[in-house]
Formats: C-alpha cells, sequence, structure tokens
C-alpha cells in the first residue's frame, strides 16, 4: 500500500525495482546518446517504451524499427521493450507508434486480429539535461503510466 507523505508520493518496492531495472538497462545508451548531442554529432533522440500482448513482441519489433534504433528488452515476459531512437522527434515518435499500431492491429492473435500497443515516448531535444534526469524523467512518467494517471495507451512529453 502507498502512502503519501506531505503532498509526496511514496513509491512501492516493486515501483523502485522497475526503476532500478528501467536506469540500469538504458543508462549507458542515454549516456552516449547524449554525449553525441552535445558534441553535435546528432540534433535529438527519443527514448520510446512500449509493451504489447503481442506473441513474439520482441521480433515485431526488430522487424519494424530502423538499422540505428537501439532496442533494450526491459521485461521479457511482460512483453517491455525500449527503443532509443537517434534523429526522432517527439513527431517522428508519434508516427513510428502509430505505424507500429497499425501493423500490429494486422498481425494476428487467438481471438482475432490487433493488438493494443501501449507507449510512452520522451523526445530529448536539448543537452543542457543530465542522463540521470532524463533516465529518472522516462521513469517517472513509467509509473503515472502504470498507475493509470495517464488515462491513455500512448503518452508523449518532450525534454527541450
Amino acid at each position: 500500500m502507498n502512502r503519501k507523505v506531505e503532498n509526496k508520493k511514496v513509491y512501492s518496492t516493486e515501483e523502485i525495482r522497475w526503476g532500478i531495472g528501467i536506469h540500469s538497462k538504458i543508462f549507458s545508451t542515454v549516456k552516449v546518446m547524449l554525449y553525441m548531442m552535445k558534441h553535435k554529432w546528432i540534433n535529438n533522440f527519443s527514448v520510446i517504451m512500449v509493451n504489447s500482448k503481442m506473441d513474439d513482441f520482441g521480433k515485431f519489433l526488430k522487424a519494424n524499427k530502423r538499422t540505428s534504433d537501439i532496442l533494450v528488452e526491459i521485461h521479457k515476459s511482460k512483453n517491455i521493450y525500449i527503443l532509443v531512437c537517434e534523429e526522432t522527434e517527439v513527431d517522428g515518435s508519434y508516427y513510428f507508434i502509430n505505424r507500429l499500431s497499425k501493423e500490429a492491429d494486422n498481425t494476428k492473435h487467438p481471438e482475432g486480429y490487433g493488438h493494443t500497443i501501449n507507449a510512452l515516448a520522451l523526445s530529448v531535444e536539448s543537452d543542457k539535461y543530465e542522463t540521470e534526469d532524463i533516465v529518472f524523467k522516462l521513469i517517472d512518467v513509467f509509473h503515472k503510466f502504470k498507475s493509470n494517471e495517464a488515462k491513455s495507451n500512448i503518452i508523449y512529453k518532450t525534454l527541450v
């Protein structure tokens, strides 16, 4: 049971473990992307967390991502993955997630056709942030998403 302290949320052990897992799996990748931005090798990047109940979702993502996109498995049995996409602003994330959703709708499963894609996209368009700020912003949005504060199956955020 979660409790509030002075109007601040206290995270459960499970939520903290999720955060640690996400942090440990994408920290280095985000650090490299931020380094590339600071040295003007790239202009921006997006971190997109996706999940679906689709069988072989990781294989589906591999088949639909660009060769420059980095796919990171967060939790295989729950089908949670992160894509780190260089040179992708929030609108590019929107089009990519839309394309994934359309492809997923055409994928057959036992009850018929169509799979829902849940996604959150965090677009990083400024190099003024530290790696930790970006990773923890993603984790914070993920917790809001999981607790259904978002009221949507797709969330877009931009750090400018």
